[in-house]
């Protein structure tokens, strides 16, 4: 029982995790400027040269040298401080000189109690721990940018009910004309609702509305990671979470190309949704230097 109960706690951070990534793949100015003081940054995960792989949740360029790194938190984690310096040390290994500003979005129910830096015999290092709960809800829910309409979700309130009924409401009234978007927008609500004990708050709010929501079939709920890592969770096999971990790779990996070269054709999409672990990386790595298609796939595609 208590393996189940760290597993099923495993796949709730990985949801909640690639959950905010996407979201914040998608844009979110208003946030950004709150946070960072950062301006027209497109942020992508970022994978770093390292023996077994390892990926930056959030990286992006701000001009020059300069760049700046997100890591997202559903859960204080005592060794913070040492991983991003870790990640800070990966970064400079990868472009030396670089001039990096980190900074962990924290959207924890707990307050935030982990430590910002680490003080030491010839060391001292900081990054910047900011608490989701200090965000200012109405500049966001004045966004025109969904991310930055739902992450208002996580800002303090006293009335929790209010706030869900803010956010629902302004994402119907911004994409009333896209119904697919509002979908994929409350969706996404839903599924960081429990970060605040408010997955019943969020379904009766959605109830209310006229739009049909399901979870079993909606794309990005089923296939981007989560189906994966459930089935391989419950069947108790590697092969069944190396499934998931690659769907949820492909996703990714479809969703950055598309917002950087457009469209894919549906022979390629389903060429990308069937590449293994190895591919996969293989082709992420490429990205982050791209220019054109063929500098992510080569000839990879072409057989």
């Amino acid at each position: 029982m208590a393996r189940a109960g760290r597993q099923d706690g495993k796949v709730r951070m990985q949801t909640y995790d690639l959950t905010l990534k996407d979201l914040l793949m998608d844009g979110a100015p208003v946030l950004l400027q709150q946070v960072a003081g950062l301006e027209g940054v497109q942020l992508a995960p970022l994978e770093v040269p390292v023996v077994g792989g390892g990926r930056l949740d959030l990286f992006g360029e701000i001009g020059g040298d300069a760049a700046v790194h997100v890591e997202l938190q559903a859960a204080n984690a005592r060794d913070m401080a040492v991983r991003m310096l870790g990640y800070l040390w990966l970064i400079l290994r990868r472009s030396p000189g670089a001039k990096v500003r980190q900074l962990v979005l924290y959207v924890g129910r707990e307050p935030p109690t982990m430590a910002t830096g680490i003080d030491g015999p010839g060391l001292t290092y900081r990054y910047t721990l900011v608490d989701a709960r200090d965000l200012c809800a109405e500049a966001l829910l004045a966004s025109d940018h969904p991310c930055d309409i739902i992450m208002a979700f996580f800002a303090a309130t006293d009335d929790l009910r209010a706030r869900v009924r803010a956010v629902a409401g302004r994402l119907a009234a911004r994409l009333a004309h896209d119904p697919p978007k509002l979908r994929d927008a409350l969706v996404r609500l839903l599924l960081l609702s429990p970060l605040r004990r408010a997955e019943p708050i969020v379904h009766e709010e959605i109830a209310a509305m006229p739009i049909t929501i399901d979870l079993e079939t909606h794309p990005f709920a089923s296939t981007f990671f989560l189906k994966g890592l459930a089935e391989g969770k419950a069947e108790g096999k590697a092969e069944g979470k190396a499934e998931g971990k690659a769907e949820g790779k492909a996703e990714m990996l479809l969703r950055q190309v598309r917002r950087r070269f457009g469209k894919l054709p549906d022979s390629t999409e389903a060429r990308i949704r069937a590449a293994d672990n190895e591919q996969l990386d293989d082709w992420s790595e490429r990205f982050v230097d791209a220019q054109t298609q063929a500098d992510v796939f080569g000839s990879d595609l072409s057989n």
